[in-house]
């Protein structure tokens, strides 16, 4: 139930512009990101709980989630649910603030309710040492890792993500079933470079899927193992350097790599992707020492392989 928004003394409008959007998407999560923005800092709640997203009809209430809110600066980065994002028309939304009364109006899992497994900001710090549950999942699932990140740099491409030292830093995600869909997409934006080898970003499922360095390169690869006992692997044709977002996904029909918003190799196959009792992994291949060397944000995976519209436009925005 949308609330009575007479009790916002501000608001702001924000446009979505169409042409970074690749075609007309349903239920998709948005960045908003507003920089050192003096009004917010004088207006909202230090908490953030009086900001809330309303509709174009200046009415409907979207679901939200604040990664990240500086009430010194009004630097703000959160994920709205837009329910029909169109690519034939910009599309408006309001942003509410100054009540000093509201209590917190985000909807966290509701954000991430269009077929999302796990979503991974990866704003936290960890110590390294095994402490359980300090990577949270924002998703229904609660599917939160276990810390075992030594390193306590901070460095994203959305507020901030998780740096990795190459040396066995990673995240221990649950043995759960929820890993192992038929049909997936596995993304993360993730800093290339490093010259250690062979490393992984995500790793699905006690191995049954991956994204990772490619050996001796910074060449991004996706792999995916099948029901139909074939590996799938895709390997993209040029080094990188610096952060890029990086999408796999496997349809039933075989593995599509992705590399800034872009299809870059296709494997064809067929089957469902195979399943595993082990444990999902970001930041290495469990047991096998190639753990990333650079750093990693936005971990999420989904039990659809997504559009070529939802990736790009994930990348645009």
């Amino acid at each position: 139930m949308t609330p009575d928004l007479s009790n916002w003394s501000n608001r702001k409008k924000i446009t979505i512009d169409s042409s970074k959007v690749d075609d007309n998407l349903s239920d998709f999560p948005v960045v908003i990101h507003l920089d050192t923005d003096t009004d917010l800092a004088d207006g909202a709640q230090d908490s953030g709980n009086d900001i809330l997203f309303i509709a174009s009809d200046e009415q409907t209430q979207l679901s939200h989630e604040i990664e990240s809110f500086d009430s010194s600066t009004g630097t703000l980065w959160a994920h709205v649910k837009i329910p029909s994002l169109t690519a034939s028309s910009d599309t408006t939304i309001y942003i509410y603030y100054s009540n000093s009364e509201a209590t917190n109006q985000e909807s966290v899992a509701d954000v991430w309710s269009n077929n999302f497994i796990a979503v991974y900001h990866l704003t936290e710090s960890g110590g390294g040492i095994g402490n359980s549950e300090v990577y949270k999942d924002s998703s229904a699932n609660s599917l939160n890792g276990d810390d075992y990140v030594s390193a306590s740099s901070k460095d994203g491409k959305i507020a901030s993500g998780q740096v990795f030292n190459g040396d066995g830093d990673y995240i221990e995600l649950p043995n759960d079933t929820a890993f192992s869909p038929n049909r997936a997409t596995v993304s993360a934006w993730a800093k290339f470079g490093g010259e250690k080898g062979e490393e992984y970003i995500l790793d699905g499922r006690g191995h049954q899927y991956w994204i990772k360095e490619d050996d001796g390169t910074e060449k991004p690869s996706l792999g995916f193992r099948t029901t139909d006992n074939q590996v799938l692997q895709s390997i993209h044709t040029e080094n990188l350097s610096g952060f890029h977002y990086v999408a796999g996904t496997f349809d039933g029909s075989g593995a599509q790599l992705y590399v800034d918003g872009v299809t870059s190799t296709f494997t064809a196959g067929s089957g469902d992707v195979a399943t595993s009792s082990g444990a999902s992994i970001i930041g290495d291949y469990v047991g096998s020492g190639y753990t990333y060397d650079g750093a990693i944000d936005e971990a999420r995976w989904s039990s659809v392989a997504r559009s070529d519209a939802w990736i790009s436009t994930t990348y645009n925005n």
